[in-house]
């Protein structure tokens, strides 16, 4: 059984491939990107934050998110908490009404992704902070000031956002669904795919949201004006969950970006070039100039930014399909149930099925814990990992040279390795099926592809 928590970005997915293929998928993930750094642009000026130092923070807040810039539905978490951090913002400028909007962003929010529940978290986060210090300029002596009374606009809104998540496919269940991957039955993934694991800062990709959190805190610190504990909270909560999951680290950036321009602002105010720092683009209305400058940072995040984010050296977890092997696969007809590297899998797939079927891909929470960990006991040569190929019928295998278990078949064992470059290895099982393509292999004669090689149009 599957939860389709995700129809709607998959829906949306679609148009923009049916419209204009993959071009169309660049530009709706360059497109969100865009939305994503205008929208917090726009909150660093409404968070008092003048206009240089909001588009400044803008900017870096492009390159931090180069790591997660993909595809996948978590692009529109970062639109769904800017735009409640919005919404909080209308409120806490006396417009209460505003709250209200909270029902349709989750509506939207259950449909397309299953993080949701974050955006609950983050309004009762705000409500907490705004019950325990009243607001004012001397953010630093109001702290645990107890105000009630501001809380109670809230309750109402969030308790109708709430059931509000309950108008998706799957009703209940869809809302229950994400809090699997916690306590239920996908908690066990977090164990076992990298996007769930701490980050490794030895990464380059990371340094662009290294160097957002450090000049925060730093100017968190030198700010005239003091953090509020709601800054406070979204900065360290921001950090606390980036460092227990990676894949959080694009919340974190964008956690950052408004408190850094206001700060930094506040900072500027204080110095030779108090102009720098200047806040009256927060109390005027938006005006052709500003309107200009925001679009150019749109042009630039479109044209500049969102592909260079696709780079080799900018994405995280990024692999190399294997293109010849799958040709290889394909031009000498190979036989029988494959085994292939997991994260190959949707590749696989995109160029074979349906003449072949994969044995796993990215979706391990399709496919379920027995599964996987039968996958994982072939890839890591665990006990019994011979015997669980033969319970599959595992006739061939694509596998990475050099690595395990390629490293443990070899040709003198059950799987013969009869393809290799730099990319895939391909193997297959003596006197079987293949055994033919064994034969073309030793003699020279396997039917190999040629010129330049690419997936299937």
């Amino acid at each position: 059984p599957w939860t389709a928590h995700e129809w709607g970005y998959e829906v949306l997915l679609y148009l923009a491939y049916a419209a204009a293929g993959w071009a169309g998928i660049i530009c709706l993930q360059a497109l969100m990107v865009g939305v994503t750094t205008l929208l917090a642009a726009y909150l660093a000026i409404r968070w008092g934050a003048a206009l240089i130092p909001a588009l400044v923070a803008a900017t870096l807040l492009g390159y931090a998110l180069g790591p997660w810039v993909n595809a996948r539905p978590q692009m529109l978490d970062m639109i769904g908490v800017l735009v409640i951090l919005h919404l909080l913002t209308s409120y806490q400028e006396g417009r209460p009404r505003a709250l209200w909007w909270l029902p349709l962003v989750f509506l939207l929010w259950v449909n397309t992704h299953g993080a949701f529940p974050a955006g609950w978290v983050l309004v009762a986060l705000y409500g907490l902070c705004r019950w325990l210090q009243s607001p004012g300029d001397d953010s630093r002596r109001r702290f645990f000031r107890l105000q009630p009374g501001v809380i109670k606009p809230l309750v109402l809104p969030l308790s109708a956002a709430i059931v509000v998540c309950l108008l998706n496919p799957n009703f209940l269940q869809g809302v229950l669904y994400p809090f699997t991957y916690l306590i239920g039955e996908n908690a066990y993934y977090s164990g076992i795919v990298l996007e769930f694991t701490s980050p490794d800062f030895h990464q380059p990709a990371f340094l662009a949201l290294e160097v957002l959190l450090l000049m925060t805190l730093v100017v968190m610190i030198l700010s005239p004006r003091g953090a509020s504990l709601f800054e406070l909270v979204l900065v360290l909560g921001g950090s606390l969950i980036f460092l227990h999951q990676v894949r959080h680290g694009a919340l974190l950036a964008v956690f950052c970006t408004p408190i850094l321009a206001h700060h930094l602002s506040a900072c500027l105010r204080t110095t030779r070039w108090p102009w720098l720092g200047d806040d009256t683009a927060a109390r005027e209305v938006v005006r052709p100039p500003m309107a200009a400058l925001a679009l150019l940072v749109l042009l630039v995040l479109l044209v500049v930014v969102a592909p260079r984010s696709n780079a080799p050296d900018r994405v995280m977890l990024l692999d190399v399909p294997p293109t010849r092997a799958t040709e290889v696969v394909r031009l000498n007809h190979f036989q029988g149930p494959m085994f292939n590297i997991y994260e190959w899998g949707g590749y696989l797939i995109w160029n074979l099925w349906p003449e072949y079927k994969v044995f796993v891909d990215g979706r391990a929470d399709v496919y379920g814990k027995d599964l996987v960990n039968d996958y994982l006991r072939v890839y890591h040569q665990q006990p019994g990992w011979r015997e669980t190929l033969k319970r599959y019928g595992v006739e061939w295998l694509m596998l990475k040279p050099g690595k395990p278990p390629a490293t443990a078949l070899g040709d003198e064992g059950e799987y013969v390795s009869v393809y290799k470059d730099g990319t895939a290895e391909l193997f297959a099982r003596k006197d079987g099926p293949n055994q033919r393509i064994i034969d073309l292999a030793r003699t020279g004669r396997l039917d190999l592809p040629q010129g330049v090689v690419g997936p299937r149009p």
